[in-house]
């Protein structure tokens, strides 16, 4: 068990103390991914596009939807919802970065390649895209959407509205540029 405990926020650092470690072994330090943010030298939009072989005078649009592990048998239901709705914003070109390796990321994957391959010219997958990329298009797109915490953490630095689906970041801090919804192409 680790006897330093390094956390993002006061809140949590606060939550690690109620857990009974001692306060002098708890730091906040922020989430120093962030740091590179600041550090690297970001892709302007036409190098990104470029470099990623995509459109440069459309609206980007980041999704990123994981499988939510304690909802087993959900993926197919949630990733089909998402993507009827963004099938409604035909005015925004949707970068896909592919899910985690658990349990409903292949159907997730599918369900993403067979709607890119429905709208071609709208959409393009990326199975990972680095640091430097993923964080120039976060910084040149319009919006994101899904439930990865890049939406929690990355995003409001370049104060980029995100929708947050679903439960899977449930608990975390965020900002006021997130926007929490269900896992339902409308609210009920």
């Amino acid at each position: 068990m680790s006897r330093v405990h390094f956390t993002s926020t006061d809140k949590y650092s606060n939550r690690v103390i109620q857990m009974g470690e001692r306060p002098e072994n708890v730091f906040c330090f922020g989430a120093p991914g962030l740091d590179n943010i600041h550090n690297l030298k970001l892709m302007s939009r036409e190098n990104l596009s470029e470099n990623l072989g995509i459109p440069n005078d459309e609206k980007l649009g980041v999704v990123t939807y994981h499988p939510v592990t304690l909802e087993k048998d959900t993926a197919d239901y949630q990733i089909s919802e998402l993507l009827k709705a963004l099938e409604k914003r035909s005015d925004v070109y949707w970068i896909f970065t592919l899910p985690n390796a658990d349990t409903g990321g292949r159907v997730i994957i599918d369900r993403i390649e067979e709607f890119v391959s429905a709208y071609p010219g709208k959409g393009k997958i990326f199975t990972s895209l680095g640091q430097l990329k993923y964080l120039s298009l976060v910084k040149n797109s319009e919006l994101m959407v899904g439930n990865s915490s890049s939406g929690i953490i990355e995003a409001p630095s370049f104060e980029l509205p995100v929708v947050n689906i679903g439960n899977r970041q449930t608990g975390r801090i965020r900002a006021q540029n997130v926007i929490d919804v269900e896992e339902f192409r409308e609210e009920r």
